[in-house]
């Protein structure tokens, strides 16, 4: 997920993973940031509590039967479609 902020690498503390109070907006950007993270944070946890592997092995199971030409479905591509339909639907 890309934040879409752009900043000069003198004004960010990547040991804080924050922009730096030298930069005028540094107020505004860290809350955007710090927003966009609990966004993500919230999705991962979201996903956790539905997820288990019976469910995933079950779902992979589910839309290998479903697909007229079989398809392997790695777990990466399992998880960035279900991120992608979570975005979607907000």
């Amino acid at each position: 997920m890309n934040s879409g902020i752009f900043i000069k690498e003198e004004t960010w503390i990547s040991e804080k993973s924050m922009v730096s109070s030298a930069h005028p907006n540094a107020t505004l950007l860290n809350k955007t940031i710090t927003e966009a993270y609990l966004k993500v944070q919230k999705a991962v946890i979201e996903l956790e509590s539905e997820l288990s592997f019976d469910s995933l092995k079950e779902c992979l199971l589910e839309k290998q039967s479903t697909q007229s030409k079989f398809k392997p479905l790695t777990v990466k591509m399992f998880a960035d479609q279900l991120v992608e339909d979570m975005l979607s639907v907000n």
